[in-house]
């Protein structure tokens, strides 16, 4: 029995498998050896494949008759030929042009022709008889138990409506409003009218008294009139009338920077590292590794895979 690895994955013996067989190419072996034997039929070969019946015992036939190629001209031949078939007789052509009417009323070039001439005669006026009412009688009452009217329960009476509360008030305040208004002397307000906000609205506001009662004056009079030492200026950007005066220029200092003085050196950056030699790697193992002495016998220092 062969081992399983020779199998290639096969793990049952097959009933064709042999034992220890050597190979048999299938070419060599031919099993009609008479007719490999004196002269034989040639032929010319085979056909290759290609779209047309050629090799083929039988005719090819194709699903769709005539769908190989559309000649669009003979399909709009066909259309125009059909269309032709529907028209009846000649085409309709005018006999000659419009006619031009000849004035207002006319019926000359129309299609009703001339209208006839109206009779002078009266129409008879047709007597209009009016039909006569039907019998009237009482009919049921619409409607279903829900309806008002209808049932047992008579209408409902109408109440007062409570909303007129408001015109009631209304008219109670105007009464006392006028009641009020009659009997009082007129309205005086307890501030005075301005035009703009007051200045101080914490100030103590004197009240103005009434036009009957009489008003107290001052008898306190000064001895001298204040006299001002001069009339008052006109503010003309100068502020010559105010009560400072313009303040006197003064020019800006520029500010010096003063230098730091330092003793050291300033430190610069160098540019960047210098370069140095360098010894790869396989010349400091071929430096180590191989002398005078042993030069011959070495074959290789790096390791190749």
């Amino acid at each position: 029995m062969k081992p399983d690895l020779d199998r290639l994955g096969i793990f049952k013996e097959m009933a064709y498998h042999t034992i220890n067989d050597r190979y048999r190419n299938a070419e060599s072996s031919v099993q009609n050896t008479s007719a490999h034997k004196g002269r034989q039929m040639s032929s010319s070969g085979f056909k290759t494949r290609s779209a047309l019946s050629d090799g083929y015992f039988s005719e090819f036939r194709r699903i769709f008759s005539g769908d190989c190629r559309v000649d669009m001209a003979s399909v709009v031949r066909k259309q125009r030929s059909a269309s032709k078939k529907l028209d009846i007789g000649k085409d309709w052509v005018p006999a000659s042009g419009n006619k031009q009417p000849s004035g207002f009323g006319s019926c000359y070039g129309t299609f009703s022709g001339p209208i006839p001439h109206l009779k002078p005669t009266v129409r008879p006026i047709k007597v209009v008889r009016n039909q006569a009412k039907n019998i009237l009688t009482t009919p049921g009452k619409k409607g279903c138990g829900s309806y008002a009217d209808v049932t047992i329960s008579h209408y409902p009476h109408h109440s007062t409506d409570p909303y007129d509360r408001v015109d009631q008030f209304r008219k109670k305040e105007a009464d006392a409003h006028k009641q009020m208004t009659e009997k009082k002397g007129p309205f005086y307000s307890s501030t005075q009218p301005i035009t703009y906000f007051d200045q101080n609205p914490y100030r103590t506001v004197r009240l103005r008294g009434r036009a009957h009662s009489a008003t107290v004056r001052s008898t306190y009079k000064a001895k001298v009139p204040f006299k001002p030492s001069s009339p008052s200026k006109w503010d003309g950007g100068c502020k010559a009338g105010c009560f400072d005066p313009f303040p006197a220029y003064k020019p800006e200092h520029f500010r010096i920077t003063k230098s730091a003085k330092s003793s050291s050196p300033i430190f610069r950056l160098s540019t960047g590292p210098m370069p140095y030699p360098v010894v790869s790697i396989v010349d400091k193992n071929v430096t180590r590794s191989i002398n005078s002495a042993n030069y011959a016998k070495v074959k290789s220092v790096v390791y190749t895979p």
